[in-house]
């Protein structure tokens, strides 16, 4: 049996060229997002990069940090999800911060200028905190934490005093920035929409109201709608206007373009070895390597499906294939059924439990699909995946009426010699969905019927 991955295995970043092996278009916007960081950096930034969830964003990131001349700029790449355990963000990014230097006397006095601020919110025990995961003794923050201290005990810490602490931190960090060789750092800070609530809010305010000094750009690298969830769920308000809110913290914001799949199914298709089961079933009368690829990208792109969902589908395509060795199979009717179950799992149990007669079935895909995917119209791509997306609904429909090689409705027993569609259709060709029926009605592997299929797609039978 071959070994198969579980997932995408990623893309690999030569130091040398760090795009050379990106498939997916973002390479031109890497100059675009340079410039951007060269204009502010004068005064400082906070720049998000929005896209949805498995865009490609944490490997577009990682790719145009590695392009950023080190002689131009100090990079920090920070991943808030893998530390948002810790109470406190803002020791999570000292601690990134202190990385990009050897100066330890400089970061000594911005740990010192910080424990004024936060000891007043934190207490004693961030003392400890900070010597932990900056190495800095508590010693040096001990006059500041001790005052603080007093200062709560009597007036619970004068706006003045904090104002003026603000104050000296900024200029002890601007400092330390400035010691950086003249280098701009560019501070990246990605899945902050994967946090919980009150790290992602706290992340937020401390980059703005903290860190916003000259020479430092901040990257946020978010989808800024699961973003705004977060800031709702912080408030425990869903009226609350979270995008409105975001603007107070984001300076300027640059959008991901959706991306092309094309290249990205190439990527797939290499990482879950389909080419070995093409190989074997090669002289079987299933569709090409080059129709499914076709095929599962236009269902991907129509159905706008982010790349971390397109990723489980093909794996979970694959592994249904691995259980049928070299067999014959319908394979573009087994991707859209593990599509479905991944992307549309009541239309997929409502299938499975035989819930409607073949006409509502149709009458569902009709509703539910896209329009361009169904209606051959267009340009010669579209035309093209119209055709297979009708062809594979009528190969699925004859399915659906077949159980276990006997019919159920008997919708199509005579499709062979039927001049007109038995079925009515509110989109789709009816011409090319009569085609298709006569053209599968006699294929053998058919009369399994729909249970059969099934079995496949929920990975039930013996993997071979």
């Amino acid at each position: 049996m071959i070994s198969i991955p579980s997932r995408f295995n990623g893309i690999d970043i030569p130091a040398n060229d760090p795009f050379s092996e990106e498939k997916l278009g973002y390479k031109q916007y890497a100059p675009i997002l340079k410039g951007m960081v060269d204009m502010y950096k004068d005064t400082g930034c906070v720049l998000a990069v929005n896209g949805k969830w498995g865009t490609g964003k944490t490997t577009f990131m990682q790719m145009w940090r590695a392009s950023l001349p080190i002689e131009l700029y100090t990079t920090i790449y920070f991943n808030a999800w893998e530390t948002d355990y810790f109470s406190d963000p803002l020791i999570a990014i000292l601690g990134e911060l202190q990385e990009i230097s050897q100066d330890n006397e400089t970061f000594k006095s911005v740990c010192a200028a910080i424990g004024k601020v936060a000891v007043a919110a934190g207490g004693t025990a961030l003392k400890g905190i900070i010597k932990k995961t900056t190495g800095v003794d508590a010693d040096v923050v001990k006059d500041s934490v001790d005052a603080v201290n007093s200062l709560m005990q009597s007036s619970l810490a004068d706006y003045k005093e904090q104002k003026q602490s603000i104050i000296e931190f900024k200029k002890k960090l601007s400092e330390y920035v400035a010691n950086q060789d003249g280098k701009t750092v560019v501070f990246i800070v990605d899945e902050l929409d994967r946090c919980n609530p009150h790290f992602a809010v706290k992340v937020l305010e401390i980059v703005k109201h903290l860190f916003d000094v000259p020479n430092i750009c901040f990257i946020l690298a978010i989808d800024k709608t699961q973003l705004e969830c977060s800031i709702k769920g912080f408030y425990g308000n869903n009226e609350i206007d979270a995008s409105n809110y975001l603007r107070r913290f984001i300076d300027i914001e640059f959008k991901m373009p959706q991306q092309e799949l094309k290249d990205f199914t190439e990527l797939l298709f290499a990482n879950y070895h389909f080419d070995n089961y093409f190989e074997g079933a090669r002289n079987s009368s299933g569709p090409s390597e080059d129709y499914f690829k076709n095929f599962a990208t236009s269902l991907a792109s129509q159905q706008q499906i982010d790349l971390r969902t397109y990723d489980k589908i093909m794996a979970h395509t694959r592994l249904a294939l691995q259980q049928l060795g070299n067999d014959p199979v319908l394979i573009d009717v087994v991707f859209f059924l593990c599509f479905l179950r991944v992307t549309n799992a009541e239309l997929f149990d409502a299938i499975a439990a035989h819930k409607f007669s073949v006409q509502e079935l149709l009458t569902k895909f009709e509703d539910t699909l896209p329009r361009t995917l169904l209606v051959k119209t267009g340009s010669g791509n579209e035309k093209r995946a119209a055709h297979t997306m009708i062809f594979t609904i009528g190969q699925l429909l004859i399915l659906y009426d077949s159980k276990e090689g006997e019919t159920i409705e008997g919708c199509f027993n005579d499709i062979a010699k039927q001049t007109t569609l038995p079925l009515n259709c509110k989109l789709m060709d009816q011409d090319a969905l009569l085609e298709s029926l006569k053209h599968y009605k006699n294929q053998a592997s058919l009369y399994y019927g729909i249970s059969s299929v099934l079995h496949t797609v929920n990975l039930l039978r013996q993997f071979k």
